[in-house]
């Protein structure tokens, strides 16, 4: 059964994600570009402890560097929810979520972000 796998493109929640993680000096190390940085799992990335399995420690940097992803999407883009139901708080706890998981890709946090924010070129 095929799923389908999100569009990784130059459209604002790709780029947008891409450049504020860039910007946070996460993807230093790796010296990705744009094309290539979709399927970069976000274990390889500076924030996520390399150094222990702990659960609360992977959560609490899971925390932390969502509340400061947040703030530069906050601070660049006008935050409009993509549905009635949605709320900041359930954007946090969602990318929250994937940011604690380092089997996930910088196009799943693109992903939630477009799913959970209206950008203007939607």
């Amino acid at each position: 059964m095929a799923t389908n796998v999100y569009p990784w493109k130059e459209n604002l929640a790709c780029v947008s994600t891409y450049k504020i993680l860039v910007n946070m000096q996460q993807l230093s190390g790796a010296k990705t570009k744009f094309e290539s940085a979709a399927d970069l799992k976000l274990g390889r990335l500076s924030y996520f402890p390399s150094t222990t399995a702990s659960p609360a420690l992977i959560e609490m940097a899971a925390m932390l560097i969502t509340r400061e992803y947040s703030k530069l999407l906050s601070r660049d883009y006008v935050i409009a929810p993509q549905t009635s139901g949605g709320t900041w708080k359930k954007l946090m706890r969602a990318m929250e979520a994937v940011f604690a998981d380092k089997e996930k890709t910088i196009r799943d946090l693109a992903e939630v972000v477009d799913s959970q924010v209206k950008f203007g070129d939607e």
